[in-house]
């Protein structure tokens, strides 16, 4: 079963209730936390259900959350104009660079042209996939409200959290054993 939310595609079982969560206009039941760093930060998406999620890539492949199983998934929402999502770039890049094997780095964009994303692949040498969401019609579904905001998916394709602001290093060492151990405080 398979539900399409604009160009990208939620796989699985539990399509139906993550289509659900994510559209608005349907009632659905989601979990909402207060801000704090291991919650949804106002975001609308299922923490206790499995995600199966795929996505256009820039000049590339479709990226698919299930062939990135047994991984951490650090998936982070950029735009080109926005002045904190270049601070933390250079963080996501040299992040991937290192990151244990466990580790999935995926940027999606949000709204901006794919000549300017390319310019923006170029000028950081992002070695990870960029996913595309041209029309913000994820963004506004799962209710993005600040840049940058990164999902931080468990290696079993739950969602461990949704992490609003700036990530750096260490940030995002301990949102992936988080991850792996959500009883670590």
């Amino acid at each position: 079963m398979s539900r399409r939310v604009g160009r990208l595609r939620f796989l699985g079982t539990s399509a139906a209730a993550i289509g659900a969560a994510l559209l608005p206009r349907v009632a659905g039941a989601t979990v909402t936390l207060g801000p704090h760093k291991h919650g949804l930060n106002g975001l609308k998406l299922p923490l206790d259900q499995t995600i199966g999620l795929t996505s256009e890539v820039l000049d590339g492949p479709k990226w698919s959350l299930q062939a990135n199983r047994g991984s951490v998934v650090f998936m982070n929402f950029f735009a080109t104009w926005c002045p904190p999502c270049v601070h933390e770039t250079s963080s996501f890049v040299a992040y991937a660079a290192h990151a244990p094997d466990n580790v999935a780095v995926v940027a999606m964009n949000v709204g901006d042209e794919d000549d300017l994303v390319r310019t923006w692949r170029k000028r950081f040498a992002v070695p990870y996939p960029i996913c595309m969401d041209r029309r913000r019609i994820f963004a506004a579904n799962i209710n993005l409200s600040a840049y940058p905001t990164t999902l931080i998916f468990r290696p079993d394709g739950r969602l461990s959290c949704a992490f609003v602001g700036s990530m750096d290093d260490d940030d995002l060492e301990t949102e992936r054993l988080y991850a792996i151990d959500p009883a670590r405080t």
